[in-house]
């Protein structure tokens, strides 16, 4: 036994020995302690149950005959207590009932005391069984429960499927049943609660519709069979809704069968107008059996070859082929024929058709497995080999696209168990996390991909959210869910390589039948790129498109930032006002390039030289507007907007062309001259108009009494 016992139990294993004699307590401890048990000795029962509520022991030895309790008695209480631990009971000799008594009551083993002491010599043995066999038993009810848990994790997915299955054993008694399978055909209980065989679905099938090829219950009973044994491939069921469904059956090794149940009444209904679509098709198609007749020859393909429709039915195909193509088509076509099942054929081939009069048609020809009327045929669509190039192009670029879409797929699912550990992983999680799935399933946890401080972060919002304290563990993910509540978060994952990227999560139960939740599943898909496009339409949205300067919504917000922080820090805040003079000539005379790349030039000028806190705005044209915050005096304000005349003054080379600029400035300042935009850039405006007035390459503060200078109507420019 010793090869099934854990590490502890051969190193070093903690015993409770209970024992009211102390001869016999100093005659049996140090044997035991010496057989590499760490022995606690206590003189009764009550002792015993109070060392066990304390302490933790791998095994109990007691005596049967102590005073107050006796050793069967202690054994009742410490089941009671719902302490599993093994228990062994030192009994009298030739006592086989009190042995019994005590296995009875819950005891893993017995030693019987011999006046010989030889009994000496067995406690240790005995020990070491009653050890093992508890590890045994442990082992088994954990894999006991794992199996379970597998068990409920493959119905809770078959009860996603959108089609019915049933699960028989070997005898053809029901096993399982799916959700779907229930609802579709108003399963009664006594099947759903499979208290029955393969014949009670007889009943049940043609009470909800009709089975082809079965007229009453044992028909449809003796059918079922046989596809179960596989004397059959397919039935075809119809429900009295209209709705048709597949039944297939599949082997489950040995262990019993599938019957599956699948809507084809869209796949039924394409059936039917396949003949007329075939017909009208806008390309040539030709349909031939395993004889290789001609059976279907649409009118496309009847005017491309030159031939009335009579002269094609019927024919072989070998009236189309050239010599060459004749001796290799019989092996091409009986390949699909030999198919397991009618499938769409890739081979795409170019060939030369033989129409009436022996013209030779250039073509390329894709073959499709299709079947009619329950046989097999091979439909051939023609088209110009002009065509195909630029079919082959769209296809190829749809196909492209579609691998495209499959293989940077961003949805991750995880299934996990109740405290977060991996008990499944999407194949999408490799790409998304560069993890194998292997390192993941029955290794790791969900909260390995998670940063700590988000986690931190998100229990502090939760737990103010709900008026209840949230741990930072894997509660933070999964307690809305918990709730009732499924929505989807913005998450950091981490990857394996330590990079992080961000995801939208959505967590959601997994229940078993009963409604016990046995664990949750994780769905999260990367929004990197939903970030940056948002990132950019706001960038967009608050900034000039030809400097790229914050524009008036954003020169509006960060201005109201700035007046709310004079009411708390007592500072000033200046706007400047400014536009280029005469800009307009040069605009008109240089042309537009010309006058875009100076206000291109212009604007990295004046971000240049003011203060890294302050913002250079454009608000259209050649005018700008210049937030300057936490100002102490008016002084600060007049030094920036001495350092912006003087850089826009320089000299500047644009093409051919030097061109000399100036700029005009008014200058306002809150409080003093307003407390809103639309007032402090009126009187900038007014200020710089002043400029203007007296003779522009400057700048001018506001004052009252420029208000009759600006009324008077100087020219701006």
């Amino acid at each position: 036994m010793a090869e099934f016992l854990p590490n502890k139990i051969r190193v070093r294993c903690r015993l409770l020995y209970v024992e009211d004699d102390p001869v016999q307590a100093l005659l049996i401890k140090p044997l035991l302690e010496d057989e590499s048990f760490a022995v606690v000795h206590v003189a009764n029962g009550y002792e015993a149950l109070d060392s066990l509520r304390r302490n933790q022991f791998d095994i109990v030895l007691t005596d049967y005959r102590m005073p107050n309790m006796d050793g069967i008695t202690l054994i009742k209480e410490i089941n009671s207590a719902q302490i599993n631990l093994p228990i062994v009971i030192l009994t009298a000799a030739n006592d086989v009932s009190l042995a019994f008594a005590a296995l009875d009551a819950g005891a893993a083993d017995f030693i019987t005391k011999d006046a010989e002491s030889n009994y000496l010599d067995i406690i240790a043995p005995i020990l070491m069984r009653a050890l093992g066999k508890f590890e045994l038993q442990r082992r088994a009810d954990l894999l006991a429960e794992k199996l379970e848990e597998e068990k409920n994790l493959s119905h809770l997915t078959l009860d996603t499927l959108i089609q019915g299955v049933v699960v028989v054993d070997t005898e053809y008694q029901l096993q399982y049943c799916n959700q779907h399978f229930k609802d579709t055909f108003s399963v009664p209980a006594d099947i759903a609660e499979l208290q029955t065989d393969i014949e009670s679905l007889g009943p049940l099938l043609q009470d909800n519709g009709v089975l082809s090829g079965a007229s009453d219950a044992k028909a449809i009973a003796d059918l079922l069979v046989r596809l179960l044994k596989g004397e059959q491939k397919r039935a075809e069921f119809e429900l009295n809704n209209g709705r048709l469904y597949d039944i297939r059956s599949t082997r489950l090794d040995h262990t019993g069968f599938v019957l599956t149940f699948t809507d084809v009444t869209h796949q039924k209904q394409q059936m039917l107008a396949l003949s007329r679509t075939i017909e009208w098709a806008p390309v040539a198609m030709i349909a031939v059996n395993s004889e290789g007749q001609i059976v279907l020859a649409n009118n496309k393909a009847c005017a491309l070859c030159g031939y009335e429709k009579p002269e094609l039915l019927n024919a072989r195909l070998d009236k189309l082929l050239t010599e060459d193509a004749r001796a290799g088509y019989p092996a091409l076509m009986q390949s699909y024929f030999n198919a397991v099942s009618p499938q769409s054929v890739h081979n795409h081939f170019e060939m030369k058709l033989k129409g009436s009069g022996g013209k030779l048609i250039p073509v390329e020809i894709s073959l499709s497995g299709i079947e009619t009327f329950n046989e097999p045929r091979v439909l051939a669509t023609i088209v110009d080999i002009s065509h195909r190039k630029e079919a082959e192009a769209a296809l190829r670029r749809a196909h492209e696209l579609t691998q495209s879409i499959v293989d940077n797929s961003p949805f991750s699912i995880i299934a996990t168990d109740v405290e977060g550990y991996i008990l499944a992983a999407s194949p999408a999680l490799e790409a998304l996390l560069l993890y194998n799935k292997d390192e993941l399933v029955g290794q790791g946890n969900a909260l390995q991909f998670h940063l700590k401080d988000e986690l931190e972060t998100r229990a502090a919002e939760l737990s103010s959210e709900l008026s209840e304290n949230i741990m930072p563990c894997f509660s933070v993910l999964v307690e809305k869910a918990n709730r009732g509540v499924v929505e989807s978060q913005k998450w950091s994952y981490v990857r394996k390589d330590g990079s992080v990227v961000p995801v939208s999560l959505t967590v959601t139960l997994l229940r078993t039948e009963d409604d016990v939740v046995t664990g949750y599943l994780l769905v999260a898909y990367d929004i990197t790129e939903q970030l940056r496009a948002n990132e950019r339409i706001q960038h967009i949205a608050h900034h000039d498109q030809l400097t790229g300067l914050p524009n008036r919504m954003l020169l509006q917000d960060r201005l109201s930032t700035s007046l709310k922080r004079i009411k708390r820090f007592g500072k000033q805040v200046g706007i400047m006002l400014l536009d280029l003079d005469r800009f307009k000539q040069i605009n008109d005379s240089l042309g537009h390039a010309v006058g875009d790349e100076l206000l291109i030039a212009m604007a990295q000028r004046m971000s240049s030289v003011v203060r890294e806190s302050d913002t250079v705005s454009r608000l259209g044209g050649d005018e700008f507007v210049i937030i300057l915050p936490d100002l102490s005096s008016v002084d600060d304000a007049v030094m920036i907007c001495n350092k912006v005349v003087e850089a826009i003054r320089l000299p500047l080379t644009i093409g051919e062309h030097l061109l000399n600029v100036t700029t005009s400035v008014g200058l306002s300042v809150a409080p003093d001259h307003g407390m809103d935009m639309d007032a402090l850039i009126k009187n900038a405006d007014i200020a710089m108009y002043n400029a203007k007035q007296e003779g522009r390459d400057g700048f001018k503060l506001y004052s009252k009494s420029l208000t009759i200078l600006k009324a008077s109507g100087a020219e701006k420019d």
